[in-house]
């Protein structure tokens, strides 16, 4: 029943197998049951641990100061949703930057200003992958990509741009 395995570890110093089922197969039936206990429970604080903290607000700066143009600033804020498996934009448009293949340059997420590029819903895989995908007006799609970590507490989000090739620098959003 228990295999070659089993057979060469049950044999004792005389050099028969055990036919009881004592020692041998009791440690093995324990050790199976740990093995199992085990991985409920990091299981379990694995999945926990793989979302949004429900209803939070992340917020997250890409600039110190003020960005000098009417209805724009340098804070994103997100909102989770009731279920901790989705970011959603909440704040104004925000001013940061395009690092681009041939130079860059300023870039407008969000919110309502004239050109600004929109953000995608966040979603939140298993492993605590960040991912997101929405198209402008314009035909261009912007992607964010990134990691969940500290129990949902923090997030690293970088956001690209498809054509041309371009994505902004990091952003950690905090919850508030």
């Amino acid at each position: 029943m228990c295999g070659v395995w089993c057979s060469r570890t049950r044999k004792g110093a005389t050099g028969h197998a055990a036919r009881s089922g004592g020692v041998g197969r009791g440690v093995a039936r324990r050790s199976t049951a740990l093995a199992v206990a085990a991985l409920l429970v990091g299981g379990s604080a694995a999945s926990a641990a793989t979302g949004f903290r429900f209803s939070a607000l992340y917020t997250g700066r890409t600039c110190k100061g003020s960005t000098g143009l009417k209805g724009t600033t340098c804070v994103f804020r997100f909102r989770a949703s009731r279920d901790g498996l989705t970011l959603r934009f909440v704040g104004d448009t925000v001013v940061s930057s395009w690092i681009c293949k041939r130079g860059g340059g300023e870039a407008l997420i969000g919110g309502e200003h004239y050109g600004a590029e929109p953000v995608p819903v966040l979603h939140v895989k298993s492993n605590g992958a960040i991912y997101g995908s929405a198209r402008s007006g314009t035909k261009k799609t912007i992607t964010v990509e990134g990691q969940l970590a500290g129990n949902g507490r923090t997030a690293t989000i970088t956001f690209h741009l498809a054509n041309p090739s371009c994505a902004s620098p990091k952003v950690t959003l905090t919850v508030q």
